[in-house]
């Protein structure tokens, strides 16, 4: 259903580190060969904030190149403190959720995927909600502009 793990989140700087080979970085964490960039196209202009990262890390690995995790290495991404659940913030993950969706799924995982993306945007709802927010109206834009591949860029939806 697209939930992320972050490995790392809320440990200590010398724990240790799940070293399975991961599906994706985050684009803040992310070292690329050049060779590789130009081949995958780099990030896909169809996606604006959130998912990019994750959608070129897929086309990367179908391409045949491997995803590695540097034991030692540290990375500190800022980020504005009360963004997540904002308006902003949920219509673009969800865009991005989607649009990854549109261009990764085959259609015996739609049924499925459906599903999940659901309890994704009512989790959305619930949380901000919760914290003060209905991103009910930003959720059913990102349903209407994902498949479109428009991505709304401007701060107030």
């Amino acid at each position: 259903v697209g939930i992320p793990r972050v490995v790392g989140r809320g440990l200590s700087a010398d724990a240790p580190l799940d070293r399975r080979e991961p599906s994706w970085i985050m684009g803040c964490a992310l070292l690329v060969r050049a060779e590789c960039w130009r081949r995958t196209g780099g990030f896909a202009d169809d996606f604006f904030l959130f998912w990019e990262d994750v959608y070129f890390c897929w086309v990367a690995r179908k391409l045949g190149y491997r995803l590695r995790i540097v034991s030692g290495a540290t990375v500190r991404h800022r980020k504005s403190v009360g963004s997540e659940f904002s308006r902003r913030h949920a219509y673009h993950m969800y865009y991005g959720q989607l649009r990854f969706s549109l261009r990764t799924a085959a259609w015996y995982q739609w049924p499925t995927l459906t599903l999940g993306l659901a309890f994704v945007a009512f989790g959305y709802a619930l949380i901000a909600a919760w914290k003060g927010n209905n991103v009910v109206p930003q959720l059913l834009a990102a349903v209407r502009d994902a498949p479109a591949a428009e991505p709304k860029r401007h701060v107030n939806l």
